[in-house]
């Protein structure tokens, strides 16, 4: 709706130039309107993505993971019963951190790098000798926000596409 006014000189009226030239205008304003609405709609999908990707690489406890972790922990309880208790104790740390940060986006990276520690911790009971860790966080990252579960997923695909492949293992450095 384009509501007009009186023109500023006394008895003037609108003529049709003046017409076509709101015309034009207001035209340009409803095309300047809908192109905000589609980058607050682009925006919104972004946003809505990303954190379905985030909900997902929740949902992703990867499967291999768990299989190998129970693996571990039935290897472990005849010949030895305290690190199958160790590594159960990891494994529940690890699901009680997802049930805690279940709908947050980001995490403190000392959260994330608690939950890379239990992670890394079954990985070393079950990698034995051929899995070194160097883990570091810089107290000044401490309470910097990640992506929940970024750290993690970057640090398991570290171990299960480079080093667990390596016959001899290797060191997995963690700063």
């Amino acid at each position: 709706l384009l509501a007009l006014g009186p023109k500023r000189q006394r008895r003037a009226v609108y003529n049709l130039e003046d017409l076509d030239m709101l015309r034009s205008l207001s035209g340009q304003l409803a095309l300047a309107v809908e192109r905000l609405y589609l980058v607050e709609r682009g925006q919104a999908l972004v946003r809505e993505t990303a954190e379905a990707q985030l909900t997902a690489l929740r949902a992703q406890i990867n499967p291999h993971f768990l299989f190998n972790a129970l693996n571990t922990i039935v290897s472990l309880i005849e010949e030895q019963p305290e690190q199958a208790v160790e590594v159960v104790a990891h494994l529940a740390s690890i699901f009680r951190h997802i049930l805690h940060t279940g709908g947050l986006p980001f995490v403190s990276m000392q959260d994330e790098f608690a939950l890379v520690s239990h992670y890394l911790s079954i990985e070393q009971a079950r990698f034995g000798a051929r899995l070194q860790i160097d883990r570091r966080l810089d107290p000044t990252l401490r309470s910097l926000p990640v992506p929940a579960f970024a750290v993690q997923t970057l640090v398991e695909n570290a171990v299960k596409h480079g080093l667990e492949k390596r016959r001899n293992g290797g060191t997995l450095h963690l700063f």
